[in-house]
């Protein structure tokens, strides 16, 4: 207990230090597009050999286009508020989103 008396003060520096260090970088576009196209892909409601950025969303109705905004936040780790997801209309929107999202991975 004495030990652990003496290290709490070092715990939230080496936390931060810990954080500054890790390096989060940006999704860039092509990255973007090939991991949003291959989400598609795997939609029961896409022809796979139709996914391309140009792509209506059209076949999506209010209850698969939610499930597919979790989806793409489950893979970029990042949220996306249903009043965005609500805007997608192409797959091209939905890579535009995500690759002007600084906090996607």
């Amino acid at each position: 207990s004495l030990m652990l008396r003496a290290l709490r003060p070092l715990a939230p520096a080496a936390a931060r230090s810990f954080r500054s260090a890790v390096v989060v970088r940006a999704v860039d576009e092509g990255e973007a597009t090939s991991r949003v196209l291959s989400l598609l892909a795997g939609t029961s409601v896409v022809n796979p050999a139709a996914c391309e950025p140009a792509m209506k969303l059209d076949a999506f109705g209010p209850v698969e286009m939610a499930e597919f905004a979790v989806a793409v936040g489950d893979e970029f780790a990042v949220d996306v508020p249903a009043a965005a997801s609500d805007k997608f209309a192409t797959a091209a929107d939905i890579i535009s989103f995500v690759t002007s999202n600084k906090a996607s991975k």
